[in-house]
This record gives structure tokens, C-alpha cells and sequence, in this order.
């Protein structure tokens, strides 16, 4: 007999997979889930696999939504992505792939649902016990028996698929949640910002009722009568440690990790079919008609032996894991980088720019097996680069900007890094950016390989068909020295696009010896928009004055501010650290506003906007890594801070629960979150939930 539960209070839609939805009033029920629903989902461009967020978390913070209802079309519109910086593409820009690939560190296209099969299908290597622990934020030992509430059936599809076929759902069509689980959280974790965004259901169910718990853990093998339509409970809902990232709206937050590990164990909501479509509306009430007595029993007896099945599976699993950590602490270092993301390239050219700049032209290494291919990039952004230093010494891994423009034929140009030669270090097992400039300089030849990550970094100019972007604004290119490289890229896009706005190309170096792309630049000059301006701070007799500068002396703020005019400008700026946080500070003085001042620095460094006296700074050393770089507030976990200077340790679950991330402080104090798993060996941290109390030296 059916009884009424609740009624609908809310009702979400979600356009791209992993992305952040909207609610609406009223939405059609269909076999393969709310209409609309995950209309869009990315493909990792490297394995060509569909991925989410547990993937790339950073998924979490974009926003979507259709340009047209999804209620008058047969077809999947056209959807619009929003950054958190405020910039927005729709998916029919040329560039959206480029801007997704920007934004979380990884190429991807971005595709709508496909009728083909192959599409959905998993080409990366199964996951072992270890990872998916990870992904679901667990101990290394933690059970993954829930994953047995699923059948057999849907367990071997989830094997052989990235998602349902036809689908871009990861388990079921359909997700919903009670507000009984919700409020069950919040009372039992207080300090927790249990929000139901976070765990983006298509329903919420209002239970009406006192009670309080996870209700709709009870109705499973039952049918809910919605509106028009019926859908059948089928199995809670196993939580990733997603919920608790930043979305949004919302802060990250670790309680909320520990309130669905430690309260809820890993289940929150529950998965759904569609047994009957229909429409289902704000209000609709919600009746439950609970399964057969033999159903339930013959269903927990089914459970039974999965559990047992899955039990071996996993055990046998994890021992095979073992035994591959073992054999790969002996892989060679190429091995260790592959394994990395990095890809094979070739040195194809090498041209001296200046006496101390030298430009490296790399195409992807035709080898068997090799993955490597020249991505689209957008202007501006960086590649990571890896060479061995002969096996004496560490792998040099550091970030070169990309000194050209992505084009039409990149593919066949590949890419190109300009890097300076910095002076020598005297001490040979000091690994320095100055000893890897020289490397690179002095033993990379033509022919040789070298290992590529990317492109990477969200120090862009946005394309100008960006038509939900458009700016009237000037922009002003603003770099000294060596940080012409990204601005030269950029100066080509927009010279190119030929927008009509007005730009202002400002440069500073010591003279024509040293002026980095001098000859490539003044082919600009006579465009009406375009205003090149260069200040030589060491000019002498062979440099022509309004010719090749137009400034004796170093860049000064009042120079830039006669010149653009005013404020209300678009500012792109490079250079060194000192020169960028003078710049900086003197343009938000002069009325700039924030959101224009975009700037990219050679080595990891305060943000701008936190000066050493606006914030605290640390100085980190990755001792086997010799890496040394400061720390701010802004720099994130360790775990960030590491993987943004090329360091890849283990790390999986991001808040503290799986352990992988554990590494020995040699030297300092360390900040860990409370709510991470207890660490047995002493002196040990998690990487992924810690942050420096002071100078720190750390055996990674």
C-alpha cells in the first residue's frame, strides 16, 4: 500500500556533468533521466575518456546553463559555462576547449550526448582498490562494500563504461535526497555547512516530517510515485569526497568531508530508474510504494553475495597493488615522468633570439605507443618542460611560457619556448632555475628529448570571438625582460583578431643587444589600434631613439599612465616580482580595478595582492625535489604548492582521509586540518590538508 512521504521542493537540472546546475519548476521525466540533465560532459583529450570530477575537482567550481529551453528542443542546446573570475563561453566558441583545458590544467573537449556507443566507453586502465579509496575519500583500508548495493548486472557495465551509455550519468539516471538526511547531517555535525548544492541531487525531497535520519536509505527496492511519473529506489548513493570541495557559492570545507565518512559511512541520498515517464512539478507530492516482502529478502541475499564475490576480488586486488608499488620504485626516470602526464618531444629547432635568450622549437616524438600531440593553447599560457640532467643528478622540471600564438597549422609548428640563460651557480648540486636555463642552453641540442606537460595557466587574453565577453576597453600590455614572451604571443592573437581595440605593446630592457624580439614586434607598428612604446634603461650608440625605444631609463607607473590615459584599461603584466607588486600597487592607486589586472611571475611567488607586510610568507624546500619557493596564504595545501612546481606525489582523496599524500617535515612546523586521519609515524603529514606554521623543509 502506498502513503505519502514528503513533496518535491526542489528540482535541479545540470547541463554539463560535474558542473554546477540551476533549479527549475518543472522537468520531464524520461527512461534515461530528467531531460536535459548531463546534456554535456568533457573528454579527457589523452586517454579520449568521458571524466568528471572526480577526475579534475576543479569541475566543481564552473557554472552551466542552456542558452534556450531545453523544453522546446529535440536537441541538446547550446549550454553557457561561467569561470569564477566571472569570464563565461558558450560551447559553440572556438576557444571553449582551449578556456575548460585553461581552467583545470588538462586538454579536453567539451561534447554533447552521443548515439554511438564507443563514445562512452573506459580506455584508462581500471582503477585499483587503492584509487577508488582515494576517489571516495577513504582510509587505505576503508570497506568499499557498498559498492555492492549495486547488481552484478550495472557493476560490470560501470566496468566497461565511463558512464551509462547514452548517458553521461555515473551510476543511475536520477539522484535525489530528503531533507530528513540533510538536516540529520547538520544536527549531527554542527559546524559543517551542510548544503544540498553540494550534493547535487535532482530531487529534494521534503519528508514533512520530524524524523531525521537517512530515510531514503529505507526505501530502497521501492517505487516513488511523483507527479506523472514512477521511479524506483535502487541503492544509496556512495560519496566521493567531492561535496566538500569549493562550488559555487560555497567554500570548501573539510567538516563537511567528515560528516559523510564518519556520520553518514560514504552514503549520502540514494540513486533512482525510471520505471514511468512523466512530468514532475514544485509541489508534486511524493507516495511510496515499498517492495514485496520476497523481493527485499531475495535482494539482501543477492547483496550477500556480491559483498563476498567483491570481498575476494578486492583482497586479491590489493595484494596485486602491492606488488606493482614495489616493482615501481625501480622504474627509470623517463618511466617515473610518463607516469607523470609528461610526454615525449623533440628539440625540431634552436635559434639564439638575444646573446642570452634562445628560442627551443618542440614537436611531439613519433615513438610506438607514445601519446604525445601539440594541443591547442591560448595566448599567454605555459608549458611544464622536464629534462635529465645526465643520471647524476635530479630531473630539472620548470614552467617556460609559450612565445608564440596557437594557430590553425599548430600541429605542424609545435610549440615554442624563448628562455633566457641565467648567470651559473657555483655550487653544481644547488638545482636552481638558473642551472636549468643553462642545461637547457648549453647540453640540449637539436634531435634531443625532452618530457612536456600542457599547456597550462590561466594568465590568457581571452579570444575576442568570445561574444559573452565582449571589451570595449584598451588593453595594455605591460613586461620587462624576458617576460616578453607571453606578451608577444598575445600581441600576435589580438593583432590577428584585429578587434579594433586599442592596445598598448609597453616593454622595458637594457638595450637593442638584449630586446627580445624587436624585429617581429615593429612589424605592428603601423597598425592605427596598436601603440608599441619601449623603454631601454642601458641605451648606447648603436640604438636609435623612436626608432628601436622611445624611453632612455626604466618603466615608471607615470610613463604608462601618460601613455594608456586611462584606468579604465585592461592590464596584462610579466616581469620580475619587485617590478610586477610596484606596477601593481600603483595601478590600484591610479583607480584600476582588480579584476583588469591580470600578471603572471617566472617563480612561485606571493600573490600580488599580498605583499609581505598584507600576509603571512613561508619558505618551503623540497629537499630531494631542491626545489625552494615561497608560501602564502593563497598557495594552498602542500599538495598544491607541490604539484604547481612539477612535484607529483601520491594524493587522491584531498582532505585528509586516504593517507597516500604522507610525507616526513625535516625541518619547521606544519598546520594540519584536525579532521585528517591519525598518522602512525611521527614527524609525518598529509600534504593534501596541511599548510606551513613557519619555515619548513619537508623529504619529498
Amino acid at each position: 500500500m502506498k502513503n505519502k512521504i514528503g513533496e518535491i521542493k526542489e528540482i535541479w537540472r545540470y547541463p554539463v556533468k560535474s558542473m554546477a546546475g540551476h533549479t527549475v519548476t518543472n522537468a520531464e521525466v524520461q527512461t534515461l533521466g530528467i531531460k536535459g540533465d548531463r546534456g554535456w560532459a568533457l573528454k579527457d583529450r589523452i586517454f579520449d575518456e568521458i571524466v568528471g570530477a572526480k577526475r579534475f575537482n576543479k569541475l566543481l567550481q564552473l557554472q552551466a546553463e542552456y542558452v534556450e529551453s531545453i523544453n522546446n528542443s529535440s536537441d541538446i542546446p547550446a549550454v553557457k559555462i561561467s569561470l569564477p573570475d566571472g569570464r563565461q563561453v558558450l560551447s559553440d566558441d572556438s576557444a571553449v576547449d582551449a578556456i575548460i583545458s585553461a581552467f583545470i590544467g588538462q586538454p579536453v573537449t567539451l561534447n554533447h550526448l552521443q548515439k554511438d556507443t564507443g563514445y562512452y566507453r573506459k580506455l584508462s586502465p581500471p582503477p585499483s582498490p587503492a584509487v577508488m579509496r582515494h576517489e571516495f575519500g577513504m582510509t587505505p583500508d576503508g570497506d568499499l562494500s557498498g559498492i555492492a548495493s549495486m547488481p552484478l548486472r550495472r557493476m560490470v557495465t560501470l566496468g566497461k563504461y565511463a558512464t551509462l551509455p547514452f548517458t553521461h550519468y555515473d551510476a543511475y539516471p536520477l539522484h535525489f535526497l530528503t531533507s530528513a538526511t540533510l538536516q540529520w547531517l547538520q544536527e549531527t555535525n554542527p559546524e559543517a555547512d551542510i548544503d544540498v548544492r553540494r550534493f547535487r541531487p535532482n530531487f529534494l525531497i521534503d519528508t514533512c516530517t520530524t524524523n531525521t535520519g537517512f530515510l531514503e536509505n529505507q526505501w530502497c527496492g521501492g517505487y516513488l510515485e511523483i507527479g506523472a511519473s514512477v521511479i524506483k529506489v535502487e541503492s544509496p548513493t556512495i560519496r566521493c569526497s567531492m561535496p566538500a570541495q569549493a562550488q559555487p557559492g560555497l567554500k570548501q570545507d573539510n567538516k563537511v568531508a567528515s560528516a559523510i565518512r564518519q556520520t553518514a559511512k560514504q552514503f549520502v541520498g540514494s540513486y533512482a530508474s525510471v520505471v514511468t515517464e512523466g512530468e514532475v512539478c514544485i509541489g508534486d507530492p511524493v507516495n511510496y510504494l515499498p517492495a514485496s516482502r520476497f523481493r527485499k529478502k531475495t535482494a539482501g541475499l543477492q547483496r550477500k553475495i556480491r559483498e563476498k564475490l567483491l570481498g575476494k576480488a578486492l583482497s586479491y586486488e590489493d595484494k596485486r597493488h602491492k606488488k606493482n608499488l614495489q616493482q615501481s620504485a625501480d622504474i627509470s626516470a623517463e618511466d617515473k615522468l610518463l607516469k607523470q602526464g609528461f610526454m615525449p618531444f623533440v628539440v625540431r629547432k634552436k635559434i639564439a633570439e638575444t646573446h642570452d635568450v634562445t628560442s627551443f622549437y618542440i614537436s611531439p616524438q613519433a615513438t610506438e605507443g607514445s601519446k604525445a600531440e601539440i594541443y591547442p593553447y591560448l595566448a599567454g599560457q605555459h608549458i611544464v618542460l622536464a629534462m635529465r640532467a645526465g643520471e647524476q643528478y635530479s630531473t630539472f622540471i620548470r614552467s617556460y611560457s609559450l612565445s608564440q600564438e596557437s594557430t590553425d597549422n599548430v600541429s605542424e609548428n609545435g610549440y615554442r619556448i624563448s628562455v633566457k640563460k641565467q648567470k651559473p651557480q657555483t655550487n653544481i648540486n644547488d638545482i636552481t632555475d638558473d642551472m636549468a636555463s643553462g642545461y637547457l642552453h648549453d647540453h640540449i641540442k637539436e634531435g634531443d628529448t625532452v618530457f612536456v606537460k600542457g599547456p597550462h595557466g590561466q594568465f590568457y587574453l581571452p579570444p575576442a570571438n568570445q561574444s559573452l565577453n565582449s571589451n570595449a576597453k584598451p588593453l595594455v600590455f605591460i613586461s620587462i625582460g624576458v617576460g616578453i614572451t607571453p606578451m608577444f604571443a598575445m600581441l600576435e592573437q589580438a593583432a590577428r583578431e584585429n578587434s579594433g581595440r586599442a592596445l598598448f605593446f609597453i616593454h622595458g630592457t637594457q638595450n637593442k643587444q638584449s630586446h627580445l624580439f624587436s624585429e617581429a614586434t615593429n612589424q605592428y607598428s603601423q597598425r592605427d589600434n596598436i601603440t608599441l612604446y619601449t623603454a631601454y634603461s642601458q641605451a648606447n650608440g648603436d640604438d636609435h631613439f623612436n626608432h628601436d625605444y622611445q624611453h632612455q631609463g626604466r618603466l615608471e607607473l607615470n610613463h604608462i599612465k601618460g601613455l594608456v590615459g586611462t584606468a579604465n584599461s585592461e592590464f596584462y603584466l610579466c616581469g620580475t616580482y619587485s617590478f610586477m607588486q610596484t606596477l601593481y600597487d600603483g595601478l590600484i592607486a591610479w583607480g584600476v580595478d582588480k579584476k583588469d589586472i591580470h600578471y603572471e611571475t617566472f617563480k612561485k611567488a606571493p600573490p600580488l595582492e599580498i605583499s609581505p607586510d598584507k600576509g603571512t610568507v613561508y619558505q618551503v624546500h623540497f629537499k630531494r625535489s631542491n626545489i625552494k619557493i615561497p608560501w602564502t596564504p593563497l598557495s594552498g595545501s602542500l599538495l598544491e604548492l607541490a604539484e604547481e612546481q612539477g612535484i607529483y606525489p601520491e594524493a587522491g582523496c584531498r582532505y585528509g582521509a586516504c593517507q597516500a599524500c604522507s610525507v616526513k617535515v625535516i625541518n619547521g612546523e606544519v598546520i594540519q586540518d584536525d579532521n585528517c586521519a591519525t598518522l602512525d609515524e611521527p614527524g609525518s603529514i598529509l600534504l593534501c590538508s596541511a599548510r606551513p606554521g613557519s619555515d619548513i623543509e619537508i623529504d619529498l
